[in-house]
């Protein structure tokens, strides 16, 4: 078994060996990824990128959110950072946000050798300067 202990939270993961291409368990992510991926979190999304129908988005997120690819993660991240500047986000919503952020602040700080900490900041700069390139272009 691989055994797996989760960065943030506190959970331990066993995973056979011979089912780890099958469970579709991957190494960490290379940090120029996790940059490139971060970066799109920093430019607003188009009104056409998010569903507005609440079933249809949360199975849409939440598939991102399961399939483990941190860009999909990213763009989860961005969308719904970006509808709770407009409304307030639901009690779903905003457990599918924080759990994005969560998984790319625990991929970003193993990549790095890093604290947890230090790479949620990183994440959650990179989504506060979507909103100041947004004022940029509304001004």
């Amino acid at each position: 078994y691989y055994i797996i202990e989760a960065v943030v939270g506190d959970m331990e993961l066993m995973v056979p060996v011979k089912r780890a291409d099958e469970v579709g368990l991957r190494e960490v992510a290379p940090m120029l990824a996790l940059e490139q991926a971060l970066g799109v979190c920093s430019v607003p999304p188009e009104p056409d990128e998010m569903e507005n129908d609440y079933r249809r988005r949360k199975a849409e997120l939440g598939e991102a959110l399961k399939s483990g690819d941190y860009a999909e993660v990213a763009q989860v991240a961005r969308r719904l950072f970006f509808r709770g500047t407009s409304r307030v986000l639901g009690a779903t919503d905003r457990a599918m946000l924080n759990r994005a952020k969560d998984l790319l602040a625990s991929e970003l700080a193993l990549a790095a050798g890093s604290e947890v900490e230090w790479a949620m900041e990183r994440v959650e700069s990179c989504l506060a300067a979507m909103m100041a390139e947004e004022a940029q272009v509304a001004s």
